[in-house]
């Protein structure tokens, strides 16, 4: 028997060895015999109906022994075919398996989150969800769904609003024109040596001269508390 083996995925046809998919038995593509499932007795070759993009960098795996991910193609999509062609992950590649490893938490989060706090409306409708979990997703919507009642429209405005004015008060608090100044620049140095005091001042930068001859407004000090 020749050791040539066509394979058709999705339409496209590959060529390879038998003992190149044979150095991995394992696996489905390793596993083959022409008395599989897959075989066309006809066409003499193998079909699979997957994605042949993918499968180029399925095949490369049995010429170099580890799997690398083109970087353009989703998580998803690679857990699948490794799944279907019976790859481990442990033949991922070092470089690349922290980016499967990312999918794979990312992906377990996101089903956390929906199974914690999904929408139960038919649970709802017949009264079947316990009071605290009524409670609990109440509380969610509120927090996380501005669109679900006006209370959670106006709590994402003043959230929102809290956290601009805490990004803008400390800029204000360094500006020139909103600082209040309370002692000349000569009359803080003559006291300065006349305490015999040890005082370090650049008089030529101006924003030394600034901070040490001004305070914020009592306003923007309340602000800041609030």
């Amino acid at each position: 028997m020749s050791d040539e083996i066509h394979i058709n995925v999705g339409g496209t046809l590959f060529e390879t060895k038998w003992s190149t998919l044979q150095r991995h038995c394992d696996t489905l593509l390793g596993s083959l015999t022409t008395t599989s499932e897959y075989y066309n007795n006809v066409r003499k070759q193998f079909f699979f109906d997957r994605n042949p993009e993918l499968f180029n960098t399925i095949l490369d795996f049995y010429r170099n022994g580890v799997i690398h991910f083109p970087t353009h193609i989703c998580g998803w999509n690679w857990k699948q075919e490794l799944e279907f062609w019976r790859i481990p992950v442990t033949d991922i590649s070092e470089c690349c398996y922290p980016k499967y490893i990312k999918y794979e938490k990312d992906q377990n989060l996101v089903n956390y989150i929906k199974n914690a706090f999904i929408v139960r409306t038919a649970e709802y409708q017949t009264h079947k969800v316990s009071c605290l979990a009524g409670i609990k997703q109440r509380i969610w919507l509120f927090l996380e769904e501005p669109t679900s009642s006006i209370a959670a429209k106006i709590f994402s405005i003043f959230y929102l609003l809290i956290v601009l004015l805490s990004a803008i008060t400390p800029i204000l608090a360094t500006h020139p024109d909103v600082r209040q100044k309370v002692v000349d620049l000569d009359v803080l140095i003559y006291w300065v040596n006349l305490n015999g005091l040890n005082f370090w001042l650049n008089k030529q930068n101006p924003k030394e001269v600034m901070f040490v001859t001004t305070e914020q407004p009592k306003w923007l000090e309340d602000l800041d508390l609030f």
